[in-house]
């Protein structure tokens, strides 16, 4: 019988990167079996079915081993070294021939869970230097990226539900029991939840679909889909009626309080009923069930970013989640430390303190003010951006010049 070995590893597939232990035959290049390790302190020894699809992946006879050169109609093997040269040859040529901008990059998901790729591939991508750059992101979670960039000064900066202590958890378009938690932080979604609703906390999902986390869930509330923007104006909208607006710690660093409760005195629950197919009074519930948890959470994910008020969305769902409630510092934490204000962010401008509302969203809010009352809605005092959005190719004196005015 071949010797075998024991070798630890951290599952890529997602960003619950789960602890994984692997028994390997090294004469024989190949994965024996495959499983969790009990000792990881996250992951605890769960593993999805995801992990065990790697041995397959492993063997597959159709994997590539080596580089394939396309010679007339034909691939050939080719030795590592021919193949660098070669791509490194034709990336040079194009490039002077045609510019920078005619090549191309396309960036993975599982490029986030490598540590490896992080590193080497910052080297590759700042060496192409293309406007032509494409990621996973941008049918996933970018939308997230600009809030958090406007909100935080870091676009990375996510804000993680801290589900261990949450005793009311509201997961909107999200399905962590299948996905693990993206943008969570949580292997064996499961038993977070479970964990939760064991404490005597409840789980409140808002989903058009029954999903699996809906399932398991103690309450799940249907909307319909693209309208969760118009739902969060009036869960904002509703803060400031009652008085619910507690900004405490943050004080100092959040401004345009004012602004946001006028931009969303619009949006009364009995307004948005009819679009978004929540009852008024379920929605007033909600938020009494929520403003009176000691440690609520509100956590959206790619249902929120994949739709038109995307962004608008996220921008909302921060301000909802945070005035209300106690026990602030306890349930939401981020996912990184954030740099001392007046220092400079990853994007090479100044951090600045929490900014809720923003000219560069006047006309995305107009958008959704139509779509409620069929009819423009003038934004009064703010600059208006005609596209409704940030332009992506601005340069960064241009950003740090918007968000200064």
């Amino acid at each position: 019988m071949a010797s075998t070995e024991k070798v630890y590893r951290s599952c890529p597939t997602c960003e619950a990167s789960c602890g994984l232990v692997l028994e390997i035959d090294p004469a024989g290049q190949s994965i024996r079996a495959i499983k969790g390790d009990e000792l990881d302190a996250r992951s605890k020894g769960y593993v999805c079915a995801k992990s065990q699809a790697f041995a397959h992946i492993h063997d597959d006879p159709e994997r590539l081993r080596r580089p394939m050169k396309r010679v007339g109609d034909e691939w050939v093997e080719v030795e590592w070294k021919e193949a660098l040269d070669a791509v490194a040859s034709r990336l040079a040529e194009v490039r002077d021939q045609h510019g920078k901008d005619a090549m191309a990059l396309y960036y993975g998901n599982p490029n986030g869970h490598n540590f490896h790729t992080q590193i080497y591939t910052q080297m590759l991508i700042q060496m192409l230097d293309t406007e032509r750059f494409f990621t996973a992101g941008s049918v996933d979670q970018q939308p997230k990226n600009l809030s958090c960039d406007l909100l935080y000064g870091n676009p990375w900066l996510f804000p993680v539900p801290d589900l261990s202590r949450t005793d009311y958890f509201v997961c909107m378009g999200g399905n962590p029991l299948v996905s693990q938690g993206s943008l969570l932080g949580a292997p064996n979604a499961a038993a977070y939840l479970e964990g939760i609703q064991s404490r005597g906390g409840k789980v409140v999902v808002i989903d058009p679909r029954r999903t699996e986390t809906a399932e398991a869930a103690d309450q799940h509330i249907f909307i319909r889909p693209g309208t969760d923007a118009l739902f969060l104006f009036a869960w904002v909208n509703e803060l400031f009626r009652r008085d619910l607006i507690a900004i405490g710690a943050l004080e100092d660093r959040v401004e345009g309080l004012e602004d946001l409760e006028r931009l969303a005195e619009p949006f009364t629950p009995e307004a948005v009923a009819a679009r978004t197919g929540i009852d008024a009074q379920a929605m007033r519930n909600l938020v009494d069930d929520f403003a009176n948890s000691d440690r609520p959470v509100l956590y959206g994910r790619i249902g929120l970013c994949t739709q038109a008020f995307g962004k608008l969305a996220y921008r909302r769902g921060e301000p909802a989640a945070r005035p209300a409630g106690r026990g602030r510092r306890r349930h939401v934490r981020p996912a990184r430390d954030r740099p001392e204000r007046g220092h400079r962010s990853t994007l090479g401008t100044p951090t600045r303190p929490v900014a809720l509302p923003c000219q560069g969203f006047s006309g995305v809010y107009e958008h959704a003010a139509r779509l409620l009352h069929g009819r423009g809605t003038r934004v009064r005092g703010r600059g208006r951006d005609p596209r409704g959005v940030l332009c992506r190719r601005q340069s960064r004196a241009q950003c740090a010049k918007r968000q200064a005015d």
